[in-house]
């Protein structure tokens, strides 16, 4: 059993693989530019300490995502019942048991009470920062390679650059690796893995919309409001993200191979600023998601004020929709509250799952409903208005 319980801990394996990996092969990129004073190469060695800062974000999502559970009231029957047999001797050493495991339940409770949603935006956060180092990576880069250029004089051309082109081919491949272990370097691998009920995490060949149906606990869920634009792994964007240093790396090594040493001094700096550029292009479209979800703005593809005409004009027994508010909590799981007016309680008990429904497939991951009810004393115009807001009929606005 220990050595099951410790397979159990280093799950998934495959993610440790990639990160061990990435691990040794920044600190030879780190080296190598050094020794060779490529900053093209030096530039893709902070594009990997990016990497593996986004690694260890999504171990940590997993990790958090996947705790079983809690199952004390087991552990208290269990108890109960072996009462019966034990001696007196060990009757204390079951109680002081049954103690702790209160004490850690009440304790867990607490903890869940100051945190109801969980430790789900961890992987938002971990982009922001590696967005942020990634960033302020790329100043550094910026500015050594225009000094470098300023002093051109004083500078030598790309020491090694065979050592540089087998580095950034060696690259390329750990990408593939990547690519066929994970589905590749990005922030999202919780929409490429998920956990089984034996609590393997498991590699998930195509994400789509209906595995969310399946018994399997996912780390994420399919963002069903891009149904047009499904991830499948990476898309191309997201590889280019990945290959384009070191791809850069390769075909700076071969030109400084090839080239006349007195021009060759200029194209190592001029591409690392190319490098640079692109990677940070291609990264904004991270850094603005994670900075759009910290604020709990709303997804771009859902329209608010369609989508409340919408349900009124799906439920004729709706008097007003107000109050209706959504937001982000992760990119893949957008959060709604609405204030519903009904005639009666009796229409709302009749249509309150067939609206959750509504929202459920319109990309709603998680929905809350106030309902209201209409009052003999209030004007059905004054509710219905587009003009005016409608006043809350449960007073709940401060």
């Amino acid at each position: 059993m220990p050595v099951k319980d410790f397979f159990q801990k280093i799950q998934p394996v495959q993610l440790y693989v990639v990160l061990a990996l990435t691990v040794l092969f920044f600190i030879v990129e780190l080296i190598v530019s050094h020794l060779t004073h490529a900053l093209t190469l030096l530039m893709d060695s902070y594009h990997m300490l990016c990497n593996i800062l986004a690694l260890s974000g999504c171990i940590i999502t997993i990790k958090y995502g996947s705790e079983p559970p809690n199952s004390g009231n087991n552990d208290h029957t269990t108890t109960g019942s072996s009462e019966e047999s034990l001696q007196e001797t060990n009757l204390q050493t079951e109680c002081q048991d049954v103690k702790s495991k209160k004490l850690n339940q009440r304790s867990k409770e607490e903890n869940k009470l100051r945190n109801t949603f969980g430790w789900t935006r961890i992987d938002v956060i971990t982009m922001l920062i590696c967005c942020v180092f990634l960033a302020s990576f790329c100043f550094s880069i910026y500015v050594e390679a225009l000094q470098t250029l300023a002093h051109i004089d004083h500078q030598d051309a790309m020491h090694h650059p065979i050592s540089v082109l087998c580095i950034g081919a060696a690259g390329l491949l750990l990408n593939g690796l990547c690519y066929l272990l994970i589905g590749g370097y990005t922030f999202h691998q919780g929409s490429f893995l998920y956990v089984t009920e034996n609590g393997d995490v498991v590699l998930n060949k195509v994400v789509v919309n209906n595995s969310i149906m399946q018994g399997d606990k996912r780390l994420s869920r399919s963002r069903q409001i891009l149904a047009t634009d499904s991830r499948k792994r990476q898309s191309l964007w997201e590889m280019t993200r990945d290959v384009i240093g070191s791809a850069l790396v390769i075909g700076c090594s071969i030109i400084v191979l090839f080239i006349d040493p007195e021009i060759a001094k200029f194209v190592d700096p001029i591409i690392s600023l190319i490098s640079s550029t692109c990677i940070m292009v291609l990264s904004y479209p991270y850094i603005k998601e994670s900075c759009m979800i910290l604020l709990q703005t709303m997804p771009d593809t859902i329209n608010i004020d369609a989508m409340k005409i919408e349900l009124v004009n799906h439920f004729p027994d709706i008097v007003n929709v107000h109050d209706f508010h959504i937001w982000q909590l992760t990119a893949t799981k957008v959060i709604s509250t609405v204030h519903i007016i009904f005639e009666n309680p009796k229409v709302y008990k009749n249509i309150m799952e067939q609206i959750k429904e509504f929202l459920l497939e319109r990309g709603m991951t998680q929905v809350t409903i106030q309902p209201e009810f209409f009052r003999p004393s209030s004007s059905i115009e004054s509710l219905t208005s587009t003009k005016v807001p409608p006043q809350c009929l449960v007073a709940c606005q401060v």
